[in-house]
């Protein structure tokens, strides 16, 4: 099972070097939820670093592409083509077509954040790329269904803050504006939302042409790693946006080392000295949200 590690910094590069990690790096032009990687310069000096080394290295374009958005696409494409990229992650089915029309021959990952949750579905998909990212709001029992019949084909979310919604609407701006307070929003990952009937404070993040909102808590996947370890699941996918960097570094390389082999005394351990909001997501029920009273 490969660890498939969001890079947003040089500095997780030096720190996660097992040769179990691979590498994604999201565009900075037609992508959403990169904070820190802004122009093409930040983005290449990374690309070239993890190039360096020897790492697989993976692009992801994950923002919706529309008509106008496609000449400058391909352009961009084209550009990365020049670069050994090991594969692509999309959730637009035209970045699919324009590498195909390009003849690229490395991986294609289909990653549309929320709507493979079945077989048929998925094997339907199949037919066209390499790899799949499910659902994030599947039981680990259907997870392991999923990869199983389909072995070595399938990705899923393995931790880090779970991406709740995405829009178009600059909703933090326009509450500020509304209430009349001027704020700096725009890729700043200090800010938390919470809804009237709930305790939790949810990040939240503004680009320049989305929003999204986050869980509070950060899902967790050590007690279900042996279980995904057997399933024939490619591998789990690593995002540290909105955790500190220290806690993102213990936390991310016990999960490395309980891939590679279970410990229980040392999740044990962890667990005594981690202050991290940790919860298990939908592994073990179809939602988990609940109705509290404050």
């Amino acid at each position: 099972m490969r660890i498939l590690l969001q890079v947003h910094s040089l500095d997780q590069i030096k720190t996660f070097q097992d040769p179990l990690v691979d590498y994604v790096l999201r565009d900075p032009f037609f992508s959403y939820k990169h904070p820190s990687l802004q122009t093409k310069e930040d983005f290449l000096e990374i690309l070239k670093d993890t190039l360096l080394s020897h790492h697989k290295t993976y692009i992801e374009i994950n923002g919706f592409i529309e008509e106008s958005d496609l000449i400058g696409l391909e352009s961009w494409l084209k550009e990365l083509l020049t670069y050994p990229i090991q594969g692509f992650y999309f959730a637009d089915l035209a970045v699919l077509m324009i590498l195909k029309s390009l003849n690229y021959q490395g991986e294609t990952i289909y990653s549309p954040e929320t709507i493979l949750t079945n077989t048929l579905e998925i094997k339907t998909l199949l037919a066209l790329v390499d790899r799949l990212v499910i659902s994030k709001e599947l039981t680990l029992e259907e997870i392991v269904k999923i990869s199983k019949t389909f072995p070595q084909r399938i990705e899923m979310f393995g931790a880090g803050h779970l991406q709740m919604s995405v829009s178009r609407r600059p909703l933090l701006s326009s509450y500020l504006q509304e209430i009349g307070l001027s704020k700096e929003v725009i890729n700043k990952t200090d800010y938390r939302i919470r809804e009237l009937k709930r305790k939790e404070m949810m990040p939240i993040l503004e680009e320049s042409k989305t929003f999204c909102v986050f869980t509070q808590d950060i899902l967790n996947p050590l007690e279900e790693l042996p279980v995904l370890n057997q399933s024939e699941i490619y591998g789990i996918q690593l995002d540290d946006l909105f955790i500190d960097k220290k806690d993102a570094q213990n936390f991310f390389q016990l999960i490395i080392d309980q891939v590679k082999e279970t410990d229980l005394h040392q999740i044990k351990s962890f667990y005594k000295i981690n202050k991290l909001p940790l919860f298990k997501g939908y592994f073990e029920r179809k939602t988990n949200l609940r109705q509290e009273a404050i």
